[in-house]
């Protein structure tokens, strides 16, 4: 099957949605036309999200792509004027951080299987790297739910570091340890916006069923 690739953009746009979910938010990436109201259907929001009355359109934008979506302006301000709903941009690249801070809260084990579950979508139609993207992100929260378990403090540690200490300490195999080191190198290459040859669907199925076993061995 022909790989896709994941702009950054997208990613961004995808780990803004994960985090919004874990805040109990329902989220659409790319809404259709359907399913909005009509006062957006002419803006085409890469994002809409829900929770209870409060509802969120969300825009990611990089500098080119926010001088070529005159749009955003006008749909910004006729937000403004809209009881319960709110405009959220965030620009990506360089030096510029997100116009938007989500809190950060660690995913459980339903949000854990669930990310998995998204992961396993994208892989069934092609996106390789915005799964591992996914993958990854349930890995490192299994991985933390893990150290909470054994009592250990490594909130603050890298990713690397986090695994180095898990696997000295004995909570996860050798084989695991070899894993996870292996993905996350791959990881961070296509999270910088690189392309590899070492990214294919084999090696995140490996992730995404070493995953569960982490958590339950």
């Amino acid at each position: 099957m022909m790989e896709k690739t994941l702009s950054r953009e997208q990613e961004r746009l995808l780990l803004v949605a994960n985090e919004l979910r874990t805040q109990g938010y329902q989220v659409i990436v790319q809404p259709t036309s359907d399913q909005l109201p009509d006062f957006l259907r002419q803006y085409n929001p890469d994002m809409i999200a829900q929770k209870g009355q409060e509802k969120i359109v969300v825009e990611v934008k990089s500098r080119r792509s926010l001088s070529q979506t005159p749009g955003i302006r006008d749909m910004a301000r006729l937000l403004q004027d809209r009881e319960d709903w709110k405009f959220e941009l965030i620009m990506v690249g360089g030096e510029t951080e997100p116009i938007m801070t989500l809190t950060a809260q660690s995913l459980n084990e339903t949000g854990i299987s669930n990310e998995l579950d998204r992961a396993k979508q994208l892989l069934d139609t092609g996106f390789s790297d915005a799964a591992l993207l996914l993958a990854w992100s349930a890995a490192e929260a299994a991985l933390r739910l893990l150290a909470e378990r054994e009592g250990l403090n490594l909130q603050n540690g890298s990713s690397l570091q986090l695994i180095k200490s898990l696997v000295t300490e004995g909570v996860i195999s050798r084989a695991d340890y070899e894993l996870l080191v292996d993905v996350m190198r791959i990881r961070n290459t296509v999270a910088h916006g690189y392309k590899t040859e070492e990214l294919d669907q084999k090696i995140v199925r490996r992730l995404v069923d070493a995953v569960p076993q982490l958590i339950h061995p």
